[in-house]
């Protein structure tokens, strides 16, 4: 009976998250020119995480298509290392370094 259980709690979870993916992919608009979702990175990066993850999350969901740009606008050695990390770490996540964020915002904006 208890595994009974399991399998339909798995079940459920298993169509819940096939259908959270279906609403993405058929109410997600397309975006052409792509979306560029710029994050300012200031001190030692707090909230920086939960950003970059917010917006991975709704892209790996299909809800939000689009660049994460990290923008360096004076972070510490301590955030800039937490922002390195997030960058190598989803290939969607860009970190633009404090010196060339006017030049990069130029050239894309």
């Amino acid at each position: 009976m208890g595994r009974d259980i399991l399998l339909a709690f798995l079940a459920m979870a298993g169509l819940l998250l096939a259908a959270c993916w279906l609403y993405g992919r058929l109410l997600a608009p397309i975006t052409d020119p792509p979306c560029w979702g710029v994050i300012s990175g200031r001190g030692a990066g707090e909230g920086l995480e939960s950003k970059v993850r917010a917006l991975v999350w709704l892209n790996s969901l299909g809800l939000w298509s689009g660049t994460v740009v990290i923008a360096d606008l004076g972070l510490s050695p301590q955030g800039r290392e937490l922002a390195e990390h997030l960058a190598a770490r989803w290939p969607q996540v860009l970190l633009w370094p404090e010196e060339l964020v006017p030049a990069y915002m130029k050239e894309h904006f």
